[in-house]
């Protein structure tokens, strides 16, 4: 599965800017490096990514809507292979941010601002997961430095780079691997049911009740106690293992990389999640709960500043056990 990048930026560059040369150049070397490329879609620095990733091989998705095309008069580029039409400005950013695993912030006007800002506080306020802000050049700079004064952490994903190489370089590094549901398009008009069923909107409770529903209309809740739904959860776990067994290591990567062999374990893993949901609801375990407690556990079992990077933590997991105990036991 090739992951996308969002490419961001003002509309004003013609082809002999420099601008307009940069982004031309940084859409061609990301599509030699296996990425996607996502934009607004229209003129300026969007028309030069689209055209360098289009001459790249790569896929160019154009986010656009119709307030845009009245207010400016433009249409999409010749480039984009694919268009996703959004109901206003608010959602085709909202659908640029979401599809892109990694973004490049090219200098802009206030749409770019604002979409800075949105992807900026999407990651800010875990509305998804973290991917990188990579800013080209220092145009931005002044405004990140205005937002570290006032909420440093804010801005801890965010890269500055000068040139094509230190993009690609940090995008192949950083850029985040999305699944497809979260991508899919009906047209010319995005498929916001499609787009919802993926984890950035689906909660616990709707699996759970998912799972239920299916078991309630085959009349298995009778088979489905807590100790049926253990063994379930082991068997099931067991069968995920197999897709790795023998392997070496370093063999992971190609499992991985194998679309059938992929789909089997997505296969896996979600049959093990349905025994896993039933079991808590069997039990009156809230997950959310349970997991947030645990971690925050662990936060004090294991410190970050002293078991980072140790998977067997300094032999912390022993120390104090026989503290007590005869030193020949």
């Amino acid at each position: 599965m090739k992951r996308k990048v969002a490419l961001f930026g003002g509309s004003a560059p013609l082809p002999d800017n420099p601008q307009y040369k940069l982004a031309c150049d940084i859409g061609f070397q990301l599509a030699k490096s296996g990425f996607d490329l996502v934009c607004g879609g229209h003129d300026g620095v969007m028309e030069a990514a689209s055209k360098g990733a289009h001459e790249g091989g790569a896929t160019v998705t154009g986010v656009t809507c119709q307030a845009i095309r009245d207010a400016r008069g433009v249409n999409v580029n010749a480039f984009v292979d694919n268009i996703l039409d959004a109901r206003d400005i608010p959602q085709r950013i909202d659908l640029m941010v979401r599809q892109a695993g990694a973004y490049v912030f090219m200098p802009g006007g206030t749409g770019t601002l604002a979409e800075l800002g949105i992807t900026l506080e999407y990651i800010h306020k875990k509305i998804i997961i973290p991917r990188p802000i990579l800013c080209v050049g220092s145009f931005w700079r002044p405004v990140v430095d205005s937002v570290a004064r006032e909420q440093s952490n804010a801005i801890r994903y965010m890269h500055f780079a000068e040139t094509t190489d230190q993009v690609v370089s940090l995008v192949k590094k950083e850029a985040v691997c999305l699944e497809p549901t979260a991508q899919e398009w009906r047209g010319n008009e995005p498929d916001l049911m499609a787009m919802k069923n993926n984890d950035e909107f689906t909660t616990v409770q709707s699996l759970k009740e998912l799972v239920a529903r299916f078991v309630a209309d085959r009349n298995w809740q009778q088979f489905h106690d807590a100790k049926n739904l253990s063994a379930s959860i082991a068997i099931e776990a067991a069968e995920l293992m197999e897709h790795f067994q023998w392997i070496h290591s370093d063999a992971v990567q190609s499992v991985k990389e194998d679309p059938r062999q992929r789909n089997d374990i997505r296969e896996e893993v979600a049959d093990i999640l349905a025994y896993l949901l039933s079991f808590a609801s069997a039990m009156g375990i809230d997950l959310s709960h349970a997991i947030r407690g645990k971690m925050k556990k662990n936060e004090t079992k294991y410190p970050a500043d002293r078991d980072y990077g140790d998977f067997h933590p300094k032999g912390q997991r022993w120390k104090g056990r026989y503290d007590n105990e005869d030193s020949n036991t």
